[in-house]
């Protein structure tokens, strides 16, 4: 803590004279030429795009996944002429590039992924397919480490046109990628590997391998629709579960007529547990499209999906609607919890993910034609369906928005992936923003929605019948891994700016005006040089001109003089003869484009040159400071200005000249001026003295315990005495306190005194409340101790150091805590031998007469009971009474007559808490109970 005391010092002590640093006043105003066209990040929440890319029949093929330190990586389509690869490129929190490589095998020319996950092992995986080695579309999956580095390369022979839509790992390492066998997609490309429609070989598939890409299992799944034979099996999304195992997510149905929302349900190994399709049937017409795009899980036994419902006529070429869905699920039947639409029409979605409770899903919002015009977000409150809002996210100056993948980060940011027009052509992008959507880049937020609830029919379909050419799934289908090799390559990362973003300051010219043209102008450079595969991201180009004039960003005009490439330049003065020099500065990416041009202009002549001619800033004890000399040059002239701190030096003028020479010798605070003139340019320098008293600067803040004490210790180099006053007292350095306020402690260093002030607080101890008793029960012969109370560390009576005890035997135990360095009182609690679980008695007898005494049966407790279900049974084991509470009994009728004398047996089941855990303990029992009349 330092305190500014501007003060003169009483006779027969020393002076102390502070010339503060930073206080020169410069005669001319620095220029700074500032620039957004860099596009760098400012912050955590940003946008970078990386484009061109395709967008791609099936939506955006631009994927990203988020890094536990705030990073990302994405993943997109590599177009390099003819050939197409795997581009992968890693960013750190705030969106810059790390590195940026593509993966290619030269001996094939198409290669194209189309999903990507973080490995078990922080890696990553990615799938798609090729078409290059067989007369089929071929799936693989790439596995690189976490740096990017090729780890394994795999394709997979198994016949089919496999079109990869998603890939994911679970828990137990196994791998599942999803997809279709797209006889339309091969349809739509020129190429030696096109098959034409056959349209009972359509199917959606399932594809497992192991934690190296050993083949597991390999499984269509084509369902038929009585005499439909046009099929459009899909699966769109796979979501590893907690437990081991996948949930899909897709479509099945007749193409272009009618999809039907698809679950399915398998193990780690491909096995199918449950698989379901649904049709929305609440809406009129005759063609309905249901599809399920994403799945998440939301609980130990629930899932969340999301999709579109709509009713269109597809022949008729319009859209009657196209509407998101969400649905909640039982992961153990499939069984629907809620479900509802989200009337925003004509939207599509691609992903989810979940975030503290809400669904958050994403996709695009497009126009006829299926063009994308913005991304949007779907925030959806998990257990009720709820829509909490609807954002969209439009860029200009083009639209074309559209996210392919959401993901979160621990603190619940948001990442999301994709594609958009911004810059004038289709780019990859990222966007990161905060848990709500906001903080990046433009985006609206819509009025939500009111929600739909959607009533659903399941549709009983065939997999693989009888009249289907599709193999069953229950054989998989064998699919051989065949090990490839690719080649890596650093690609440059075109700067393509994707948010606007505040201006960047690029360079400072330190003053606008030139004294003399001798003089150097110095550049203070403000670029920085990322770097990407260990080569600069830029090129920064300097070219310097003199008469000019810069119009817009650019120098027009003039002669250049001198050029320079970097990121700091070199000081440079004018030729001779110049009236003004400019500055020009061309900053190019690793292509070679232009990314931004920015110019400043400075003028030469009738100016002041700023320049230090008073010497280092100092501080010192003495009678007075002699500042100069202001120049050695015998035909300089001099004149000095003074005023109080913080003058102005037109405002020191006003007083006069104090001085003319070289020298001057400060006696008092306030700020001085020099100017020097020799051969017609004036410098001009200035220096703030500050009478200032010995500044001390110790600790802020102590603290004690309560009822104990905090010793103050003032050590400071030099100190010859020492005097404590407040709540401390004494002329020690040190100095005990035991009270909370201010302590204020005086120093001397020979003649210069100083003080500071100490701000001493008690910190209260920490509380400690165990029960007063509990129970050790006899059954296990143990009980729970445990330490609620906040605390840093514990102290048992038995020797222990753990939150919690099990003591094995009755007596008192007590315990002490720590926290933030303070003890409390000991607490403790008595523990007693019990019976912590419930008995129920049932007598073996009961007469029924009518004489008040013992007329009717039933249980004796000794505890509440959660559930029961007592039975009894006559001879035939019919059924002649039951009952549910311990209050209800029996009075040995049944059907409106009285029973017989006999032995009745009976069956007990009930439910109970136990005294010392609360876990719920359940008893079924079997006997027999005499009637006596």
């Amino acid at each position: 803590m330092r305190e500014t005391i501007l003060s003169r010092v009483i006779a027969g002590t020393c002076w102390l004279l502070c010339i503060v640093a930073g206080d020169r006043l410069s005669a001319q105003q620095p220029v700074v030429v500032s620039s957004s066209c860099l596009g760098q990040a400012q912050s955590g929440h940003h946008g970078f795009g990386l484009g061109p890319v395709d967008f791609g029949w099936f939506g955006s093929p631009v994927k990203a996944v988020p890094r536990a330190d705030g990073g990302s990586v994405v993943m997109s389509r590599y177009i390099a002429g003819p050939d197409t690869g795997v581009q992968v490129t890693r960013f750190d929190a705030w969106g810059a590039a790390l590195w940026h490589y593509s993966f290619t095998d030269p001996g094939v020319p198409f290669l194209q992924p189309d999903a990507i996950c973080l490995a078990n092992d922080s890696g990553y995986l990615i799938g798609g397919q090729t078409a290059g080695y067989t007369n089929k579309w071929d799936p693989f999956i790439l596995k690189l480490d976490a740096a990017g580095a090729l780890v394994w390369f795999k394709t997979y022979t198994c016949n089919r046109n496999l079109y990869v839509n998603d890939i994911s790992q679970d828990v137990n390492g196994n791998i599942c990628m999803v997809g279709a066998d797209y006889f339309l997609y091969t349809s739509f490309w020129t190429s030696q590997w096109n098959t034409f429609f056959v349209p009972t070989e359509n199917a959606a598939v399932v594809l497992i391998t192991d934690n190296a890409g050993a083949p597991v299992s390999f499984k269509p799944y084509s369902f038929h629709f009585g005499g439909v034979d046009r099929k459009w099996e899909h699966f769109s999304d796979v979501e590893p579960l907690s437990g081991g195992g996948f949930l899909i997510a897709g479509n099945s149905g007749h193409n272009w007529d009618f999809f039907a929302g698809t679950a399915l349900r398998v193990d780690g190994v491909g096995n199918q547990l449950w698989c379901r399709n649904w049709l929305c049937t609440q809406f009129g017409g005759a063609w309905s499209s249901d599809v399920m795009q994403c799945a998440v899980q939301d609980g130990p036994g629930t899932a969340l999906l999301a999709g579109y419902v709509s009713d269109h006529d597809q022949y008729g070429g319009s859209w009657s609607y196209r509407d998101m869905h969400a649905t909640k699920i039982d992961l153990a039947t499939g069984n629907f919890t809620w479900s509802a639409r989200y009337a925003s029409t004509a939207a599509n979605v691609s992903d989810g993910t979940l975030v503290n409770g809400r669904f958050l899903v994403t996709g695009y919002k497009y126009s006829y034609g299926y063009t994308p015009v913005g991304g949007l977000l779907y925030d959806v409150d998990a257990s009720s369906g709820a829509l909490n809002q609807l954002r969209t996210f439009m860029y200009d100056p083009a639209p074309g928005t559209s996210f392919g993948t959401i993901d979160k980060y621990a603190n619940g940011d948001l990442l999301f992936g994709g594609t958009t027009n911004r810059n004038g052509f289709s780019q990859a992008m990222i966007q990161k923003t905060d848990p709500f959507g906001g903080g990046a880049c433009t985006d609206s937020l819509w009025t939500a929605p009111t929600e739909i609830p959607l009533v659903w029919n399941e549709q009983l379909m065939t997999i693989n019948d009888a009249g289907g050419q599709n193999p069953s799934p229950v054989t998989s289908i064998s699919a051989v891994a065949v090990d490839r090799s690719l080649t890596r390559t650093c690609v440059c990362l075109k700067a393509s700016s994707f948010c606007p973003t505040a201006s960047d300051t690029l360079f400072v010219l330190n003053k606008d005006t030139l004294a003399c043209a001798s003089d150097s102008l110095n550049i203070a450079s403000f670029l920085n040089d990322p770097m990407q595969c260990n080569v600069p991201m830029f090129t920064y180009d300097w070219t310097y001109y003199s008469n000019g004039s810069v119009v817009g960003n650019a120098v027009i005009g003039g002669s250049q003089f001198a050029a320079f490439s970097g990121s700091t330049p070199l000081p440079i003065a004018a030729p001779a003869g110049a009236n003004s020099i400019q500055v020009q500065l061309e900053v190019l990416d690793c292509a070679g484009d232009t990314v931004c041009v920015v110019a400043a202009s400075v003028g030469i002549g009738g100016g002041q040159l700023t320049n230090n001619v008073l010497g280092p800033d100092t501080t010192f004890c003495g009678a007075g400071f002699l500042l100069g000399p202001g120049s050695a040059d015998s035909t300089a002239t001099f004149a000095w200005y003074a005023g109080n701190i913080g003058s102005t030096l037109q405002q020191a003028q006003a007083g006069g000249t104090v001085g003319t020479g070289p020298y001057y010798t400060a006696d008092s605070s306030g700020t001085y001026f020099l100017s020097v003139t020799v051969d017609g340019c004036t410098s001009l320098d200035s220096a703030s003295v500050d009478m200032d008293l010995l500044n001390l600067d110790l600790l802020d803040s102590a603290w004690f315990c309560a009822g104990d004490t905090a010793l103050l210790d003032a050590a400071w180099p030099g100190a010859t005495a020492y005097a404590w006053s407040g709540v401390a007292v004494g002329n020690l350095v040190t100095a005990p306190v035991s009270v909370q306020g201010y302590a204020i402690v005086s120093v001397m260093v020979g003649n210069c005194a100083g003080a500071d002030t100490i701000v001493v607080s008690e910190q209260p101890l920490p509380s400690l409340d165990l029960p007063d008793s509990l129970p050790l029960c006899i059954d296990v012969r143990s009980a729970f101790l445990e330490i609620t109370d906040p605390h840093d560390s514990a102290m048992w009576s038995t020797g222990e150091t753990t939150s919690s005890v099990e003591p094995e035997m009755n007596g008192y135990y007590s315990a002490i805590i720590f926290e933030n360095g303070c003890t409390s009182l000991p607490d403790s609690t008595l523990l007693y031998w019990d019976d912590c679980s419930c008995t129920l008695f049932l007598p073996n007898s009961f007469t029924p007469d009518g004489d008040g005494i013992n007329d009717n049966w039933g249980p004796v407790m000794d505890c509440p009971l959660r559930s029961m279900e007592l039975l009894l049974f006559d001879r035939w084991g019919e059924v002649i009474a039951a009952l549910h509470t311990p209050a209800e009994r029996w009075d040995g009728m049944y059907g409106g007559q009285s029973c017989p004398i006999g032995v009745y047996p009976y069956k007990l089941r009930y439910a109970s808490d136990r005294m010392d855990t609360g876990n719920i303990e359940r008893v079924e029992r079997a006997g027999h109970v005499s009637l006596v009349r």
